[in-house]
This record gives structure tokens, C-alpha cells and sequence, in this order.
């Protein structure tokens, strides 16, 4: 395995890219507890729909990233046939994150009153949804590294 060949980098630069996105992840936990326990008054501020469109934006270079090569590459035949296959599904999950974080983000910005978040179920919408995302990553990395054990980087 060659970590100069552009395939092994762009897997590198994925993996930091998961590690960010985690971070994004735990931050918006963070928030989600914090206001389960400290419910913010209405009108005071709360960082839940900033993180949203930050893990809204992060993502969607991030699967730009992964869609360009990195797990593309394993969805296009270069790779054994588990492996595109499960490539395949990861990538189609894509979009529904997408449309599942932009129906989180605008719903997030119609609520002034932080607290409605903890009295609603849409804080178990937001969980699941991070939920769901955690094991997506965590699929995404074990198929990097099959990729990388291989010794076959991602054409690029």
C-alpha cells in the first residue's frame, strides 16, 4: 500500500472528515441535553439550528468528497462485489440524510422558543437522525478500511 497514491489520500482526507463530522455530532448532543436539563427561555439564544446548518454544510462537502472518488470508486466495480455493494448503499443514504437534515434545519429555524424543541418529539427526530448518521459513518469506515487493507486505493 502506497499512502502517496491519490486513492490512499483521498481515503485519509474522508477519514478526517468523519472525525469532523463527529465532533459536529457530539456538539449538537451536547446542546440537546443541555437543553433537556436547562431549558433556554424564549427569545434567548441557543446554538441547536446553527450546529444544524453546520452538520448541513459540512455534509454536503463531505459526501461531494466521498462521491468523487473515495467510496464512488468502490460503487463503480474497481472493487469486490460486497464492497460496491455496500458503497452503493451508503451513497444512496446520502441523499435521505440530506433531506431528513434540511427538513431538521427549517423547522429549526421557524421555532423561537428553544424549549419547544424538549416539548415536542423533535428532539427524538434530531436524535435519530444523529443516531442514524453515527452508524452510517461508522459503516463508511469500515468499508475504507477493507479498501485500504487491500491495498487498492479508489481510482481517481
Amino acid at each position: 500500500m502506497d499512502p502517496a497514491i491519490p486513492g490512499f489520500v483521498r481515503i485519509r482526507e474522508i477519514a478526517r472528515e468523519h472525525a469532523a463530522i463527529r465532533a459536529i455530532i457530539a456538539r449538537i448532543e451536547e446542546e440537546l441535553d443541555r437543553l433537556l436539563d436547562h431549558p433556554a427561555p424564549p427569545g434567548a439564544p441557543w446554538e441547536l439550528p446553527a450546529l444544524a446548518r453546520s452538520l448541513a454544510s459540512h455534509l454536503d462537502r463531505h459526501f461531494q468528497l466521498e462521491e468523487s472518488g473515495g467510496l464512488l470508486g468502490a460503487a463503480s466495480g474497481y472493487y469486490p462485489p460486497a464492497a460496491q455493494v455496500e458503497a452503493g448503499q451508503l451513497i444512496a443514504e446520502h441523499r435521505l440524510f440530506e433531506r431528513r437534515l434540511m427538513r431538521i434545519c427549517d423547522e429549526l429555524a421557524s421555532i423561537r422558543d428553544p424549549a419547544v424543541v424538549v416539548q415536542t418529539c423533535f428532539d427524538g427526530e434530531i436524535r435519530r437522525l444523529v443516531d442514524d448518521m453515527v452508524r452510517h459513518e461508522a459503516r463508511e469506515e469500515r468499508l475504507l478500511e477493507e479498501i485500504t487493507a487491500s491495498g487498492r486505493p479508489s481510482p481517481d
